[in-house]
């Protein structure tokens, strides 16, 4: 039971590692909606931390499939935290936007009763 619970916490902090590495480097610069950038790479650290661990657990021999049972659960949880933190910082974005988008070119300050709600 020991060494499932150091799996599990070891597997934990390799995704959000992983999680937050590609959401810096690649999602956060290609996509404009910060839940769907999350949630991309949120789903994204699946696939690289099992592969990660497939080779980096072969010590010389054929690629471990195991990665991909044990980085299940761990990635399921970073999917939970990933749809958190991109509802909070899209809810922060809109509350904070101290300009509304009009459709032109230029864009207007919002008046301070609209600011206030």
């Amino acid at each position: 039971m020991g060494g499932f619970i150091g799996l599990l916490i070891g597997s934990l902090i390799a995704c959000y590692l992983v999680y937050s590495l590609l959401h810096w480097a690649v999602f956060k610069r290609v996509v404009s909606d910060r839940l769907v950038s999350h949630l991309l790479a949120a789903i994204a650290t699946y696939p690289v931390s099992a592969t990660l661990y497939g080779f980096g657990a072969a010590d010389g021999g054929g690629f471990r499939t195991d990665g991909f049972v044990v980085y299940l659960l761990p990635s399921i949880i970073i999917l939970a935290l990933a749809a958190k933190r991109g509802r909070d910082a899209q809810r922060t974005t809109s509350e904070d936007a101290p300009f509304e988008d009009t459709g032109s070119k230029t864009a207007l300050p919002r008046s301070t009763a609209a600011r206030k709600l």
